[in-house]
């Protein structure tokens, strides 16, 4: 799914992925070209509501950004309503969580915006997908996703859709997290998400027909993938 830090997927949990890395130019104020070993995620959301604003032209704005040399901020992937857009390779540090040059965030975490342009609810349902698909990728814990606000110095109220008010923020990211990040995190909705060890039986079960639905809409859960293997182990599906 990744490799030197580069998305390898043209499309993600069905999603339409395009990888548009920034271009270094000048001081290091967008692309940081320091190494990091990413060890969570930070999702934000743009705030931009412009129709034009998606995760193409957000692209743009990084690299203009780069380009003109004056300000350090900077993240690794846009998710819009149609696509995901990676900006920075996943192993670079970025300057995105509002926690200072060596801060964790900065130094050690994804950063995943939200668009808000256009159909925010897919967009937001497109990175609860990429965020599944990255903590099975690099095996991060749930403890280790967290929203702009847990590491900002400034407080700032990131992801401004997601968190509600700076007196609930915590309860309403632990909503999220919980409902939406979990729920999704113990369902396989694509071949591409069904572990190693059990996607050998899984193509064998879709192919013989004994498995409803295509590779995008399988909708199978981790004790389900289990069982399956078990039974294919058995010769029961031979």
């Amino acid at each position: 799914m990744i490799k030197d830090g580069l998305i390898q997927l043209r499309k993600l949990a069905g999603i339409p992925v395009q990888v548009s890395i920034i271009q270094p130019k000048g001081k290091p104020n967008v692309r940081s070209l320091k190494p990091m070993k990413p060890k969570g995620i930070t999702l934000h959301s743009t705030g931009n509501t412009s129709p034009s604003a998606g995760a193409i032209a957000h692209g743009s704005y990084l690299q203009n950004l780069e380009n003109r040399n004056k300000e350090y901020k900077s993240w690794h992937i846009t998710v819009s309503h149609d696509r995901i857009v990676q900006h920075l390779p996943l192993t670079e540090q970025a300057y995105h969580s509002g926690d200072g040059e060596h801060g964790y965030g900065n130094t050690s975490t994804i950063g995943i915006e939200i668009a808000e342009n256009i159909a925010y609810d897919q967009s937001e349902r497109n990175a609860v997908k990429l965020i599944v698909a990255l903590m099975r990728h690099f095996a991060f814990d749930i403890s280790t996703i967290q929203p702009h606000r847990h590491y900002s110095n400034s407080k700032k109220l990131c992801p401004r859709r997601i968190l509600l008010s700076e007196n609930t923020w915590k309860e309403d990211w632990e909503r999220f997290k919980n409902q939406r990040i979990q729920r999704a995190l113990e369902h396989y909705h694509s071949l591409e998400s069904i572990p190693v060890w059990g996607k050998k039986t899984i193509k064998k079960l879709i192919s013989k027909g004994y498995l409803e639905g295509d590779a995008e809409s399988l909708g199978l859960t981790l004790e389900m993938v289990r069982v399956f293997v078990v039974h294919d182990r058995a010769g029961l599906y031979d």
